[in-house]
Parts: structure tokens; C-alpha cells; sequence
């Protein structure tokens, strides 16, 4: 569209960079005013570094120099909240393409209109092209499968209840099938997710540990057997499952719509304890006080044997409660995360903290600037990468220099998570682009 309008030059050149560094390389999540909040700051803060990166490239040493500092300050900030981390490399790269094209103060202006040409493309591509909130698929199976074994334990205390009924079984069966059946679908679309929920954001980091109970949960009730006797400790356990059925259901409710206030669980949770202490009131109550004498055709071993296995459903339940327990507060983490405002986001105040924003940015900070932090470490070589590329780009003078340094911007921003699932696919489309850049230019 640049190029159209005013015909080429800087101005279609950081607009075309700043496109895909405003929409490819950041994606910001949450409600809608957020995201438009931290866009609007990335196209700010990016106008101020395009204005560093021009005053800075007069000279070999004055680039690699700032390159050094600029890059060391936007990667070592990144540990302060999710926010100022994804939006790193877009920062880079504004900063990069400037400092790489020797400009004078005179190039500022049109320099400046790119970016903030596509700045005002991406803040339209969000709120026009890009309306809805970000759909979470694994949010929704996470919730799909906490609704499935909530029905679960309610037909699996309803066949207790009522005797073993065939219809209450037949029911149980298949409330069973379908909620092993939807804990099996999260686990595999999890693992096999291109980009897993595991970044530094709470909410990612609620979801990963709440997709991980969900599977653990419906280990625990497939392990959970069905036993009648003794009738007091089978009716605590049924009490227990009930309200835990209870609580996932509304947890599933609150994931789905990631809208209502989270604190509407601590009620069913402490409902759930008390289920939970009554029954083990009731299973410490049938507890022999003497030893039991063996009955005709019973060895000792095997009356023994008979009360252990009468426990297990007790014990699965207290497995069970523990499970479901850490799913309600997950997902109340998830969606109290989710509904934080902007500055919160940006600044990294933990949820439920007492410091200010500020407070908790500066102690971040001030926490991992020594030598021995992983996160400084990191940071510094990154930054170091970034400027020994701008160093020999700009002694070689080789053309375009900017493509050396994106060069080791992109190895950078590689992990060993998604490495081996991405690079074949990063090397064929960097092989196409050439091919079809190619042959345009050649075309022209």
C-alpha cells in the first residue's frame, strides 16, 4: 500500500517491516481493550526506537554499541510480565532496521510514517478484522472435559446410592466412556499443539498445571472401584464425589465463558473439605478396636484382606478430592488472570499481591541483576549476538545489512521446545521466499 501511495523509499520500507513485526511476531492476548492497550504501547514504543536506532547508525560503533545496550534492555525487561516478553522481537525490530540503514535526522519523518502506517493497519486488523477475543481451544476442552467427569461422579454415586441398579450401571457406563474419552482428547491435543500454553504469562502457566490435573483426575477414576461395603463409609464417599461433581461443573462453567468472579468457588471448595472430613470421620469410625475374630472358612489374612480392599474407595476419593480441588483454584487463577487490566499485565503484578505494580517490576528486576541470574545470562547474550551481527554487517558491507542481524535475531528466538517441530517448516518457507522473490525481480 506504501509503495502505491507515495511510490517506495523508507517509508514502504518500515511499513512493510513493521507490518509483519506488529502482526506476526506479537500476539497479545486477553479482552479485546487489552490488547488494543498493548498494541497502541508496541507502536509507540517502537516510534521512539526507530528514532534511536537513525540517530545511532551514523557510525560502525555507535550502532553495534546501542545495538548492544538497546537489545541487552528489551530482552532483560521481557522477565518483568508476558506482555513486555512476546513483544520483544517486534521491538528489535524496530530498532534494528534503523540502526542497520545509515539515515540522517532529515529520514526520521518518513521513517517514522511507515511505522506508524503499519502501526494503524495492525490496531485496525485487531479491532476490524480481529473482533472476537482469541479462541482457546485447549481452554474449552480443558472446560469440555471438567463437564464430562463432573457427570461422571454424579451417575457414579447415583449407582452406589441406589444398589447397583441396572439402569443407574448402564448410565455410569457411559458418562465413564465419554468423560475417559474427553480427558484423552486434551491430553493429545495438548502434546500435540504447534505452540503449547508455555509461555510466562499465569494464565498459560494455570493451564498447563490444570490440563495436567484434569488427566491425572481421570486416572483416579478409572482406578476408583465401585464397593457397597461398608454401607457408612460407601454413602461419606458418594457425599464427597457429589459435591466434587459439584465444584467441576462450575469450574467448567467459569472456563467456558472466562466471565464470572472466580470467588464464587471458595464456597463449593470448602464444602467440598467438609464432605471430605466426614468422611474420614466415618472411615476412622468403622475401624476395628480389637482384633476381628477370624469367621468360620476365613483365614486371618483374608478378613484382613476384605477391610483393606473395603477402604480403597475412601482412599481414591481423598485422591480424587485432592485432584479436583487443584483444578477449581487453577481455573479460578485462569480466568482472575485473564480479567487483570493492562497495567497490571504489563508490569507483571502477580495476582492477589500487595505491592504496587511498580513496586513488583522494580523487586523483579533489582532480584535477577546479578551475575548469576539465568534471565541476565540470557540477556546478555543475546544482546552481545545482536551487536557482533550488527559489527560485521557493517564492516563487511555487505548489501542490506539488516538481513544479517534479522539472521541472528531468528536463531535467537528459536527454542528447544518447538526446534524440532518447526524447522523443517522455517526452512521451506525461508526456501520459497527466496524462489518467489526471486524470480519477481527478476521478472521486473
Amino acid at each position: 500500500m506504501a509503495v502505491e501511495l507515495v511510490g517506495g523509499g523508507d517509508l514502504a520500507l518500515f511499513a512493510a517491516f513493521g507490518g509483519f513485526a506488529t502482526l506476526l511476531f506479537v500476539e497479545f492476548a486477553g479482552p479485546m481493550r487489552a490488547r488494543i492497550s498493548a498494541q497502541l504501547g508496541l507502536v509507540l514504543a517502537g516510534a521512539v526506537l526507530i528514532c534511536l536506532g537513525t540517530l545511532a547508525s551514523r557510525t560502525v560503533w555507535t550502532a553495534t554499541s546501542s545495538t548492544f545496550i538497546v537489545s541487552f534492555v528489551v530482552l532483560f525487561v521481557g522477565l518483568v510480565s508476558s506482555v513486555l516478553a512476546s513483544a520483544g522481537t517486534a521491538l528489535l525490530v524496530s530498532f534494528i532496521l534503523p540502526v542497520t540503514l545509515p539515515g540522517s535526522v532529515e529520514s526520521i519523518p518518513d521513517r517514522l510514517g511507515g511505522w506508524l502506517l503499519a502501526g494503524a493497519a495492525s490496531l485496525l486488523a485487531i479491532t476490524v478484522l480481529w473482533p472476537a477475543p482469541v479462541l482457546e481451544p485447549l481452554r474449552l476442552s480443558a472446560a469440555r472435559a471438567c463437564a464430562l467427569q463432573a457427570s461422571r461422579l454424579r451417575a457414579e454415586a447415583d449407582c452406589v446410592s441406589n444398589g447397583f441398579l441396572p439402569a443407574s450401571g448402564a448410565i455410569f457406563e457411559v458418562e465413564a466412556d465419554e468423560a475417559t474419552a474427553a480427558a484423552t482428547e486434551l491430553r493429545l491435543a495438548f502434546s500435540g499443539a504447534s505452540y503449547q500454553p508455555t509461555g510466562l504469562a499465569e494464565a498459560e502457566r494455570a493451564l498447563v498445571r490444570l490440563i495436567d490435573q484434569v488427566v491425572w483426575l481421570d486416572a483416579i477414576l478409572r482406578r476408583m472401584p465401585l464397593n457397597p461395603r461398608p454401607r457408612s463409609i460407601a454413602l461419606a464417599v458418594c457425599e464427597v464425589k457429589t459435591e466434587a461433581a459439584t465444584l467441576l461443573g462450575h469450574s467448567a462453567v467459569l472456563l467456558e465463558s472466562a466471565a464470572d468472579d472466580p470467588r464464587l468457588l471458595d464456597a463449593e471448595l470448602r464444602r467440598l473439605f467438609r464432605a471430605r472430613q466426614h468422611m474420614e470421620h466415618a472411615v476412622t469410625s468403622a475401624l476395628p478396636l480389637h482384633p476381628a475374630r477370624v469367621r468360620p472358612g476365613m483365614s486371618s489374612d483374608s478378613e484382613l484382606s476384605e477391610f483393606m480392599i473395603s477402604l480403597e474407595p475412601a482412599f481414591r476419593a481423598q485422591e480424587m478430592t485432592c485432584a479436583v480441588s487443584v483444578i477449581a483454584t487453577q481455573a479460578g487463577l485462569l480466568v482472575a488472570a485473564r480479567r487483570r487490566g493492562w497495567r497490571r499485565r504489563l508490569l507483571g503484578r502477580p495476582l492477589g499481591g500487595t505491592k504496587s505494580e511498580l513496586a513488583s517490576a522494580r523487586e523483579d528486576l533489582r532480584a535477577h541483576a546479578e551475575r548469576h541470574s539465568v534471565w541476565f545470562h540470557n540477556s546478555a547474550r543475546g544482546a552481545t549476538a545482536l551487536g557482533l551481527a550488527v559489527l560485521v554487517a557493517e564492516l563487511t558491507g555487505v548489501l542490506h545489512s539488516f538481513w544479517v542481524v534479522f539472521g541472528a535475531l531468528a536463531v535467537l528466538r528459536t527454542t528447544a521446545l518447538n526446534t524440532g517441530r518447526n524447522a523443517l517448516r522455517g526452512l521451506l518457507g525461508a526456501g520459497i521466499g527466496f524462489l518467489v522473490s526471486r524470480d519477481a525481480v527478476h521478472g521486473t
